[in-house]
């Protein structure tokens, strides 16, 4: 599918009411910057020289309210919120051609993606407090970690703080894309017991 890639002449009222919340995520790729627009439901274009607005990904039949993206290679992926009708679901982004077509879908509310060094992409969805896999072999999702950061949060102050902090190291790999969610959205105390945790240990984490 073709995306329209054509420069703003404005924003509706709505998207400039929320302008103080309408940056979510920025990857720079080949002198281009992609900023996240959300309330504009568009990924915007900027030359990164300059930094005039040169574009902008747009399409009302996949994307909606973009809050995540990732660069894998030279295809990025967008992580689209969705909005009435239309589906959460994580789009893949291929510049060369400028198509845009859906690539992960079945996330409740897709908040933030990596890939692993095993292939396969781990979605957090912030309204299940999950972290889904999904296998682009087989292409297949399910869930991968169900609700650890909430249930560990209590204890990561008290007594028994070192053993948590343990086991969530153990999880390391696992739960970075949790934090990157939690540090985008406000959620700072856990991710900042955890950055403590790591800096202590010399060990330090990449979100």
């Amino acid at each position: 599918m073709e995306v329209l890639l054509a420069t703003s002449a404005g924003a509706s009222s709505s998207s400039a009411a929320k302008v103080a919340k309408s940056v979510r995520d920025v990857v720079f790729h080949q002198g281009v910057l992609y900023v996240a627009d959300e309330p504009a439901s568009a990924v915007k274009l900027y030359d990164g020289t300059s930094g005039a607005l040169i574009g902008q990904i747009a399409d009302a039949r996949l994307l909606a309210q973009p809050v995540h993206l990732l660069l894998v290679g030279d295809t990025l992926l967008i992580g689209s919120t969705g909005i009435a009708d239309l589906a959460p679901a994580v789009l893949s982004y291929d510049p060369a051609t400028k198509t845009l077509a859906s690539f992960i879908t079945g996330i409740a509310s897709p908040a933030g993606i990596a890939q692993g060094g095993d292939g396969c992409f781990y979605v957090a969805s912030r309204k299940d407090k999950a972290i889904m896999q999904y296998v682009p072999q087989s292409q297949t999702l399910s869930p991968f970690i169900q609700s650890l950061a909430e249930r560990a949060e209590p204890y990561l102050r008290g007594a028994i703080q070192a053993q948590w902090l343990q086991r969530i190291e153990a999880e390391h790999d696992n739960v970075r894309a949790a934090l990157r969610w939690a540090c985008t959205s406000q959620q700072v105390e856990l991710g900042c017991d955890w950055q403590t945790r790591c800096g202590a240990s010399g060990s330090p984490i990449i979100i």
